[in-house]
C-alpha cells in the first residue's frame, strides 16, 4: 500500500496480462476531474499517469469527465482549465507532472451529460489512437449502450454486499476489473461467474507525505484533551461515511468523558466545487451531504464539545491532523477502500471503524465494530453500525492509550497494546451487548 508503487505496477501486470498488449502503447485515463483537483480518483491516476509514462514509456492522456471541457484535445493543463472554466493547476504544476501527461480529451456526453456513454469511449479512442482504456470512477456513471472497441479496465470501489444485476451488465463491457481490497474483490469474482479476471490491487498511499513536517493542527485545546477526528467527504445526503452515527456516539462517549473532543473534518460539496472551479459557486447550488450544522445542533453536544471544518485543506494540514488526532472515527455505512482508515494507522492513529467490506480488511491498529444489521443503499446492501457498540470501542481505545506515549513514536508496541488491552467483548451497560472484532 506503500509508496513502492507496488499498485501502480499491480496495475501494468493486470493490463498486460489480461489486455494482451505490449510495447509503446497510448492510454487514455478515464477520470471524474482534472489531476490537480480535490479527490481520490484524481491523486490515483496521476501517480498511475507518472509511473507508466516514467517509467515503461506509455503515453497517457487524461479523459476528466467533466461537462464543461468541449470535444477536442488540449495539450496543455492551462489550455484545458481555462476552456473547462475550471481551477487552474497550482504553479509550476506542469513543471512537475506535466510531461506524463500528453494531453487532455473532452468529449461531448449526450443528453444526459451526468452518465458517460461507452460509444463516447470509442469514438475518443479511434480519433486520438488509443490502445487501452483504464477508468477510475464508480461503474454506475457509466452506460454500456456498447461493448468497448479496445481493452478497458475499470479500477474502482464497490460498496455492496453482492454484485447486483445493473452493475454486472456494466463490467462485462470491460476486458479486466481491479478492485480495492479482498472482500469487494471476492465478490466482484463471484457474481461475474469468472467471465472476467479479476485482482484487487489497492490505491497507493504515500506514507512520506504524511511525514512529521506539517503544521501543528490549529486547535487550542486543554492539556490531556482526547481528541476524536473524523475525515472525509461530505458530499452525500445518504449519509454513506456514518456523520450522525459518529456524532451520536460521540454525544454518549462525551457524557462519560468529558475530557473528549470531536474534530469533523467534513469537506462540504460547494467546497468541493470551490476546489475545481477555483471560485465561490453560486447560491443557488446548494450542499448535496449531511445538514451537519443541524445535526450538531439537534445532538444537543456543547459548542465547546466539537469543531466542524468543512474547507479543502492542504496535505500536510490534513495528514497533521491525523497525527494530532488520539484516535481516528471511521463509522461508514461502507467504503470502497478507506484511505483515511489506512493513513490514520500509517501514522500511528488507531482508528475505530465498521467491520464491512474494506474497512474489515483494512482495520490493523485499533477496533472495527461488527455492524447491527444490513440496509439498502442506493444500489445494494450495506452496514448499518452500531452506535452502543462505536461508544464501547471509543472506550475501549480511550482506556488502552490514556497515559502511554503518543502513538506515531512507539507503534510497534503499543500495537501489540491494543491487542492485548482492547477487550474481545465491550459492553455497554444501557441497552447493549456486542462483540467487536481487532487485529
Amino acid at each position: 500500500l506503500s509508496s513502492d508503487t507496488s499498485s501502480a505496477g499491480s496495475m501494468l501486470t493486470l493490463l498486460v496480462s489480461c489486455l494482451s498488449l505490449s510495447g509503446e502503447l497510448t492510454l487514455g485515463l478515464v477520470v471524474p476531474s482534472f489531476p490537480w483537483t480535490f479527490g481520490p480518483y484524481q491523486a490515483q491516476g496521476l501517480q498511475l499517469a507518472v509511473e507508466l509514462s516514467s517509467r515503461h514509456g506509455w503515453k497517457v492522456y487524461w479523459l476528466p469527465v467533466v461537462e464543461s471541457l468541449p470535444e477536442g484535445l488540449y495539450r496543455t493543463s492551462d489550455e484545458a482549465a481555462a476552456t473547462a472554466r475550471m481551477r487552474r493547476p497550482p504553479p509550476g504544476w506542469d513543471d512537475e507532472h506535466g510531461a506524463h501527461i500528453a494531453g487532455y480529451i473532452g468529449r461531448s456526453w449526450g443528453i444526459y451529460p451526468r452518465v458517460k456513454q461507452v460509444g463516447e469511449l470509442n469514438k475518443a479512442a479511434r480519433e486520438h489512437g488509443l490502445h487501452a482504456y483504464v477508468m477510475l470512477m464508480d461503474v454506475n456513471m457509466l452506460l454500456r449502450d456498447e461493448d468497448f472497441a479496445i481493452p478497458a479496465l475499470s479500477w474502482f470501489p464497490y460498496h455492496f454486499d453482492s454484485l447486483n444485476h445493473v452493475d454486472g451488465y456494466t463490467l462485462a463491457a470491460f476486458s479486466g476489473v481491479a478492485s480495492l481490497a479482498p472482500s469487494s474483490a471476492a465478490i466482484l469474482e463471484r457474481g461475474l461467474g469468472g467471465k472476467l479476471p479479476v485482482r484487487w490491487i489497492p490505491h497507493i498511499v504515500e506514507p512520506e507525505l504524511l511525514g512529521v513536517g506539517g503544521p501543528p493542527h490549529p486547535l487550542t485545546l486543554p492539556a490531556g484533551t482526547f481528541l476524536i477526528l473524523m475525515q472525509g467527504g461530505n458530499y452525500e445526503r445518504s449519509d454513506r461515511k456514518g456523520w450522525s452515527v459518529a456524532i451520536e456516539a460521540f454525544r454518549e462517549f462525551y457524557q462519560a468523558r468529558p475530557d473528549a473532543h470531536l474534530l469533523l473534518h467534513a469537506v462540504s460539496s460547494r467546497a468541493i466545487l470551490r476546489d475545481g472551479h477555483g471560485r465561490e459557486p453560486p447560491h443557488a447550488v446548494e450542499e448535496e451531504g449531511v445538514p451537519l450544522r443541524l445535526l450538531l445542533q439537534a445532538s444537543g453536544l456543547p459548542r465547546e464539545a466539537y469543531t466542524l471544518e468543512e474547507r479543502v485543506l492542504p496535505a500536510n494540514r490534513t495528514a497533521a491532523l491525523k497525527r494530532a488526532a488520539d484516535v481516528c472515527l471511521h463509522p461508514s455505512k461502507t467504503e470502497g477502500f478507506g484511505m483515511n482508515l489506512l493513513e490514520c494507522q500509517l501514522v500511528g492513529t488507531p482508528v475505530v471503524s465498521t467491520a464491512f467490506g474494506s474497512m474489515g480488511d483494512f482495520t490493523r491498529l485499533g477496533i472495527a465494530v461488527p455492524h447491527q444489521q444490513r440496509t439498502f443503499l442506493l444500489r445494494g446492501m450495506v452496514a448499518q453500525p452500531h452506535v452502543p457498540g462505536v461508544v464501547a470501542a471509543l472506550h475501549a481505545v480511550y482506556n488502552a492509550t490514556r497515559g502511554a506515549a503518543p502513538f506515531g513514536e512507539h507503534t510497534p508496541r503499543l500495537r501489540s497494546r491494543l491487542r492485548r488491552e482492547i477487550p474481545r467483548g465491550c459492553t455497554n451497560t444501557r441497552t447493549h451487548t456486542h462483540t467487536h472484532t481487532h487485529t
